[in-house]
């Protein structure tokens, strides 16, 4: 058996590098623990359940996760680069802050999730269901969608969305506006 997702939480507790590179972790259970500051490149999780989990101001490039589900977990001030989302259930999560660059969501559900003053650059997102999701002050910026349904869109008349496609800005101060903007795409 390799080495599990849990055994490098544990080494984490006596090592300050916080490091994963291209590890492949699956059906595992990772509940209430603080990995702020990781950074996880070329990595797989599949069947993963991750919850009260704290991944604020963590790296996360090229991962992929098939089947996971990540429930009241933090990624504040937290970058995915190239990363990939599929069949994944994100519920009750805080992204605030966070940056979104070329990722793919694909078949899965987010809900109930804050992501004010995140960034969301050349994002895809394809048969995926959006609801309950906080963009106040969010920058949006050229995004691919599939029959993906939003629904109960949080924004804030006083901070805007930015939302851009092919470089034209435009400035949404509410949920009605920025529906309508998306279902443009």
């Amino acid at each position: 058996m390799g080495t599990t997702f849990q055994s490098i939480i544990t080494e984490f507790e006596n090592d300050s590098t916080r490091k994963i590179l291209g590890q492949t972790f699956s059906d595992e259970s990772i509940v209430k623990k603080k990995l702020s500051c990781t950074s996880i490149t070329n990595t797989e999780f599949t069947n993963c359940k991750f919850q009260n989990v704290d991944f604020t101001g963590s790296y996360l490039k090229t991962c992929t996760f098939n089947n996971c589900t990540f429930r009241q977990t933090i990624f504040h001030k937290s970058e995915f680069w190239d990363c990939s989302f599929e069949n994944c259930q994100i519920n009750q999560c805080q992204f605030t802050k966070a940056d979104f660059y070329t990722n793919i969501f694909d078949h899965s559900y987010l809900q109930k999730i804050d992501s004010s003053w995140s960034y969301f650059g050349t994002c895809s997102f394809y048969e995926t269901d959006i609801s309950d999701i906080d963009f106040t002050g969010a920058i949006i910026d050229n995004l691919t969608l599939e029959e993906t349904t939003f629904s109960n869109l949080k924004v804030s008349e006083n901070f805007p969305v930015k939302f851009s496609k092919s470089g034209k800005l435009t400035e949404v101060p509410d949920s009605w506006s920025l529906e309508k903007l998306i279902n443009l795409i």
